[in-house]
């Protein structure tokens, strides 16, 4: 199982069958409160792929910044995402539910400063190229 753990601005994306096992066993070395955000099906394999994925947020070892895409996707993951229609099992659909989460949390804030007719069809031509 896939998993991601919480620790202040950073969130680390790790491989365990018992994540919550793990969340109890980096607490114990660690001073910042951790908190398990997420879990989604996966193995060792599925693991590299996000992180390769989110090469771009990368800090040290399995730990990433935890913004933009990154937190999008756990959003939709974990369930903050009304919106979110997609079974969420691979790096792709992780991905995407992220995407389409951040695509509509910035349409709803052009929609509401009245600026939403040309910018939003900019917005939506650059998500759909992001990966």
């Amino acid at each position: 199982m896939i998993y991601f753990i919480q620790a202040k601005q950073f969130v680390k994306i790790g491989y365990s069958k018992s994540p919550r096992y793990r969340l109890k066993k980096l607490q114990t070395g660690n001073p910042v409160k951790l908190k398990l955000l997420a879990t989604m099906p996966g193995n060792k394999q599925t693991e590299d792929g996000l992180h390769e994925a989110f090469a771009h947020k990368h800090y040290r070892g399995e730990w990433f910044w935890y913004g933009g895409n990154l937190k999008a996707s756990i959003m939709a993951l974990k369930g903050d995402d009304p919106g979110n229609t997609v079974l969420i099992e691979d790096v792709r659909s992780f991905q995407q539910a992220g995407i389409h989460l951040r695509a509509r949390q910035k349409f709803n804030r052009l929609r509401a400063s009245g600026k939403h007719n040309h910018k939003f069809v900019d917005l939506v031509k650059k998500y759909s190229k992001e990966k």
